[in-house]
């Protein structure tokens, strides 16, 4: 059997690893030739570049490419580590998985000073650290920004123009696919949607019973 590589399934199997509330299908759809049409639809819908890029167009294409399946837990950890004073002072921290909790106790970067502003988790951290994902632009190839945002909820795109402007860092980028590399205890892709999945959207607001 053929193995797929990584950039084989980003580039042309987008349905393997966008997040699943973009385009729930129906079992009916599940077969491989109707998978195949689905995909050729979706990168025709959004102009889509299918060219491959060189290889080792830069350090930080390759990162994104061999760790594209957990980009979701990245930005969290990116976000944690920007905002990790606000989550302190509001007493967050402890609303955090373990393993974002650990990356959060570095220095990597200055902390944004967010002043009392509540910080919603997961959602919002989510979507400042795909912001900073994005914000990389030209060290990644055209093919791999294109598809970056349809890995995380369509929730996400909306933006209110409250959000921070981030400055990418390398360093913070580098160490935060490292941390998502290395330890066991962060979830794979499947498990870590689940979970978010499950908590408030963004923007979203608490109730009493």
């Amino acid at each position: 059997m053929k193995t797929i590589a990584p950039l084989d399934s980003i580039l042309c199997d987008p349905l393997s690893w966008m997040h699943p509330r973009r385009l729930p299908l129906p079992p009916a759809l599940g077969g491989a030739s109707s998978r195949s049409i689905i995909n050729g639809m979706i990168i025709r819908s959004h102009s889509w570049s299918v060219e491959y890029p060189p290889p080792c167009a830069s350090r930080t294409a390759d990162l994104f490419i061999r760790h594209w399946r957990r980009l979701p837990q990245v930005a969290l950890l990116i976000a944690v580590q920007r905002h990790r004073a606000s989550l302190a002072r509001q007493g967050r921290l402890l609303q955090l998985p373990p393993w974002a909790r650990q990356f959060s106790a570095l220095a990597i970067v200055d902390s944004y000073d967010d002043g009392n502003a509540p910080v919603e988790i997961p959602g919002t951290l989510i979507a400042w650290g795909k912001r900073e994902l994005l914000a990389f632009g030209d060290p990644l190839p055209l093919a791999i920004r294109q598809r970056i945002s349809l890995l995380f909820s369509p929730e996400l795109d909306r933006e209110t123009g409250c959000e921070p402007k981030p400055v990418p860092s390398q360093l913070l980028i580098k160490l935060a696919f490292q941390h998502a590399e290395r330890y066991s205890t962060t979830p794979d892709a499947a498990d870590f949607r689940r979970r978010i999945d499950q908590a408030p959207a963004v923007g979203a607001t608490t109730r009493g019973a």
